[in-house]
Order: structure tokens, then sequence, then C-alpha cells
């Protein structure tokens, strides 16, 4: 009989540890559901500079900046080198490759240039901009529009798919 009380104890533990650790996994997987999905912090008001062969090749400021892994997502996104300034009110830039997208008003501001657009992808390590949408540039009294682009920077060198121009004297 001793025994028997024996097994009896034994299986009721197993059986109330099972139990114990099915409970503890299912508040687990509560816990995690109710937090905010893969919280990231945050920092603001920020400036890096980005290096590149011939030193730091871009000043890269925002307001705010989230990081998630490789990936930095950055509020009102300023990125400055010798020659150009670039504007948009959210930027997504890959950390390691030095590519992005550029969304939400976006500026390019050169010496005797200016162009807009509403996003941009962007490459900082070819200095390169493209993208589908419609586009707008000044240089030096000329106005161009169009849509679908490729814009390098170095040495500058725009190319846009559908062109409309206007040449003021």
């Amino acid at each position: 009989m001793a025994t028997g009380k024996s097994l009896s104890f034994h299986i009721g533990y197993v059986a109330f540890l099972l139990l114990s650790l099915l409970s503890f996994k299912d508040l687990k997987v509560k816990a995690q559901a109710s937090r905010e999905p893969e919280s990231v912090g945050y920092l603001e008001k920020v400036r890096i500079r980005v290096y590149g062969k011939e030193g730091v090749e871009w000043l890269v400021k925002g307001e705010r900046l989230y990081s998630a892994g490789v990936e930095v997502v950055l509020d009102k996104v300023h990125l400055s080198s010798q020659e150009y300034e670039i504007k948009a009110m959210r930027g997504n830039i890959n950390r390691i490759n030095g590519k992005g997208l550029l969304l939400g008003g976006v500026e390019v501001r050169g010496s005797g240039l200016f162009i807009k657009t509403s996003s941009a992808n962007i490459d900082l390590k070819t200095k390169k901009i493209w993208g589908s949408g419609d586009i707008e540039v000044w240089r030096y009294g000329n106005y161009i529009s169009g849509s679908g682009y490729e814009i390098y920077l170095s040495p500058l060198k725009v190319i846009i798919e559908k062109v409309k121009t206007r040449h003021d004297a």
C-alpha cells in the first residue's frame, strides 16, 4: 500500500508541475501580447557623421531617431555633405549599406540647384537618389518637371523619364 500512495503522490506531483508550466507559458504569452510590438527606444535631436573613403561624407541630423537592428528611422531628417543638403519628413536608412527611403517633402539643395519630390530612394555611398514619382528641378533659372528620375550627385547628373521644361531668360 505504501507504494500505491507513493506512486499516486508522484503522479499527482508531475501533473501539478505540467499544469504549472502550461499556466506559466500562457501567462508569458499574454504578457508579451499586451506589450507594444517590439518596443524600440529613440533618441531626440541626433547628429551622426557618416564616414567614407574621404573622411566625413555626410552629416545626418534628425528630430527623433528610432533604431531596430540595422535599420535607422529618422523624423525630420536632414542630410548634408560639402555640396548638398537633403531634407525630408522621414527617412529610413540601412546602417550597413547606406541605402534608404526618404518620405514627405523631399528637398535637395546645392549650388544653383533645388529639387523637390514627395519620396525618394537614396544611396549615401554612391550619392544616388531615384524614384518613380513626380519631381521638380530648378537649376540656374531653368525649370524641369516630370516623373521617374535618377539623380547622381557626384558629378551632378539628373535623368528624368517623362519631362516637361520651362526656360526663363
